[in-house]
C-alpha cells in the first residue's frame, strides 16, 4: 500500500469525540501509520525583535503496531523507557 500523509486535527474543546485529544480521519482504504514524524521548534536565540529558532525532528511510533511485532518483555521495556507501565 502506498504511503499516505496523515493529517493531525483539534478539537477546540474537551467535550468533543476525542475528549480533546488530537486526531486522524483515516480513510477507509488506509491503515494508521506505524510511525510518524513532528516538528519540535523552540526559540534559542532572541535580539532585536528577530528570534533564531531551533528545529529537532522527532519520530513517533504507533504503539499497536509495537505490540503485534515485539515479544512481551521487549514491547513492555519500550513501554517502561517511555514513561508507562508495563503490561502483565
Amino acid at each position: 500500500m502506498d504511503k499516505w500523509i496523515p493529517e493531525i486535527f483539534y478539537e477546540e474543546d474537551n467535550k468533543g469525540l476525542t475528549g480533546g485529544l488530537p486526531f486522524i480521519n483515516v480513510p477507509k482504504d488506509r491503515s494508521m501509520p506505524s510511525c510518524m514524524f513532528i516538528c519540535e521548534v523552540r526559540p534559542v536565540y532572541e535580539e532585536d525583535n528577530e528570534i533564531e529558532k531551533e528545529v529537532i525532528a522527532h519520530s513517533l511510533a504507533n504503539m499497536s503496531v509495537l505490540k503485534q511485532k515485539l515479544d512481551q518483555e521487549t514491547y513492555n521495556k519500550v513501554r517502561t523507557a517511555i514513561g508507562l507501565q508495563p503490561i502483565k
